[in-house]
């Protein structure tokens, strides 16, 4: 239950105290939406979406040969 996780996390010093607006001193007005500086005008979602694909067999020479061409694409280095 959560009352366990909260001691088990507390002892260990590992619990993450969360604050909200509430816990502040601070007018809600100047904070979050209403506070904030910018409008925000439009939002756009972009979805990538692919017409090919590979597939790679789940071996160490299909693992390599993935790592591989990751590298020549410069995806990663």
């Amino acid at each position: 239950n959560q009352e366990t996780l909260d001691l088990h996390l507390e002892k260990r010093k590992l619990k993450i105290p969360v604050w909200t607006a509430a816990d502040l001193p601070i007018d809600e007005y100047r904070i979050g939406l209403n506070g904030s500086p910018t409008q925000v005008h439009k939002v756009n979602f972009v979805v990538l979406e692919s017409v090919e694909s590979k597939e790679i067999p789940p071996t160490q020479q299909g693992i390599k040969g993935l790592i591989e061409e990751l590298i020549l694409d410069h995806i990663v280095e």
